[in-house]
C-alpha cells in the first residue's frame, strides 16, 4: 500500500479554484502530493490539513487529475464548498478523479468488485433488498453517509443496470432491477457471516440510534398495539439531547419515527442505554433479562409493556450464534 498526503489550504474558495497539484517529492514507496487552493478571497487565517490516504498506488491518479483540471466542467465550476473537509470529499466522489479504477482483471470476483466493493455500495443494496425507497429514506438507513456521497454511488448502481430509478407520484423512487435482486442471497449471506464472525462489541463507535430506530420501526409487530394510534417514547440516557428522545407513533398506515414530540399522549415511555436497545435488536440480550437486571425501564400502558417481547421485532440476524 502507498500512503499519500494531500496538503490542502482552507479558504471560501470554491474546489474549481484549484491550480496546482504537484509531485513534492517521494520514494518507491511513499508519494507526497500538495494540493494547493487559490482563493478568490481568502479566509482568516487558512488552515493546513494533512490527510494520509492509505491507497494502492496510481500514478496515473495524479495526471489524470491534471489533464481533467485544464478543462473542468462548466457545472462544477458553479459548485461552491465551504470547508476543507468538503472540499477534499467532493475531489474524491466527484467525476473530476473519479472512483477507483478497476482491478485490470477478467476474472468475474473483480469486475463484480468494481461495481459493488467501493464503501457504502452494499449497504445501499441492502436497504433497497427491503422494497423500494425514496432518498431521503435511504440516507435515515445510511446516516453517516453524505447525500452527495449517497447520489453518486446511486448514479454508479443505475449506469452498471443493479437499480433501477422511476419518477413517481410520491417523487423519485430507487429499487433494484433483476441484476440487483440475485444479490439478495449474497448481501444475506454476507450478514450472517459478519454476526458470526465479525459481530460488532456494541462499543460506541458502532452505536447510531437513528439507524437503530430506523431497522426498528421497520419490524415492529403492529397487531399488538390498541386503537387508532399508540405513541411509544425511547429515551437513550447516555445520549445528549438531540439524539436523546425517540418516538414511534403506530396506526393503521404503518409505524412514523419522530425526533420531536408529535403532540401526543405516551402509552408506554422506554428508558435506556442505547447499548442495551442494540443488544436487545441484535439479539444479545432478552427484553426479560434487561429488565431484570434494571437495565431497560419501562412505564405506562401494562399490556403494552407486557408484549414487547412479541411486538418490539429483532434483526433478521439476531438468531446467527457466534463462531
Amino acid at each position: 500500500m502507498t500512503k499519500r498526503r494531500l496538503a490542502a489550504m482552507a479558504s471560501c474558495a470554491t474546489l474549481l479554484r484549484l491550480i496546482q497539484i504537484s509531485s513534492i517529492g517521494g520514494s518507491a514507496d511513499t508519494d507526497v502530493i500538495e494540493l494547493t487552493v487559490n482563493p478568490q478571497r481568502p479566509c482568516t487565517p487558512s488552515v493546513v490539513t494533512i490527510l494520509t490516504l492509505l491507497t494502492a498506488r496510481r500514478m496515473a491518479f495524479v495526471n489524470d487529475f491534471m489533464e481533467s483540471s485544464r478543462s473542468l466542467p462548466e457545472r462544477a465550476k458553479q459548485r461552491r464548498i465551504g470547508t476543507l473537509g468538503q472540499q477534499v470529499q467532493y475531489l474524491y466522489s466527484s467525476s473530476i478523479l473519479g472512483p477507483m479504477k478497476g482491478y485490470g482483471q477478467f476474472c468475474p470476483v473483480a469486475k463484480a468488485t468494481e461495481v459493488l466493493g467501493e464503501k457504502w455500495t452494499p449497504l445501499i443494496i441492502r436497504e433497497l433488498l427491503s422494497d423500494e425507497q425514496s432518498f431521503n429514506n435511504l440516507r435515515k438507513g445510511v446516516p453517516l453517509m453524505s447525500p452527495s456521497l449517497l447520489s453518486s454511488r446511486l448514479k454508479s448502481l443505475e449506469a452498471a443496470g443493479v437499480i433501477d430509478r422511476q419518477k413517481t407520484d410520491r417523487g423519485v423512487m430507487y429499487s433494484l432491477t433483476s441484476a440487483g435482486e440475485e444479490l439478495r442471497p449474497i448481501v444475506e449471506q454476507l450478514g450472517v457471516w459478519g454476526q458470526r464472525w465479525v459481530r460488532s462489541d456494541m462499543s460506541k463507535k458502532d452505536l447510531d440510534p437513528s439507524l437503530l430506530m430506523w431497522d426498528m420501526h421497520r419490524r415492529i409487530d403492529t397487531s399488538y398495539f390498541p386503537g387508532d394510534r399508540t405513541v411509544l417514547r425511547f429515551e437513550y440516557v447516555d445520549y445528549p439531547s438531540k439524539m436523546r428522545l425517540w418516538w414511534l407513533v403506530i396506526d393503521d398506515t404503518g409505524v412514523d419515527i419522530c425526533l420531536k414530540d408529535p403532540g401526543h399522549d405516551v402509552d408506554l415511555f422506554v428508558q435506556t442505554r442505547l447499548k442495551t436497545m442494540t443488544q436487545i435488536w441484535m439479539g444479545d440480550i432478552s427484553v426479560s433479562k434487561a429488565r431484570r437486571e434494571k437495565l431497560l425501564g419501562l412505564s405506562g400502558n401494562t399490556e403494552i409493556k407486557n408484549s414487547m417481547p412479541k411486538w418490539i421485532g429483532r434483526s433478521v440476524l439476531a438468531g446467527v450464534a457466534r463462531a
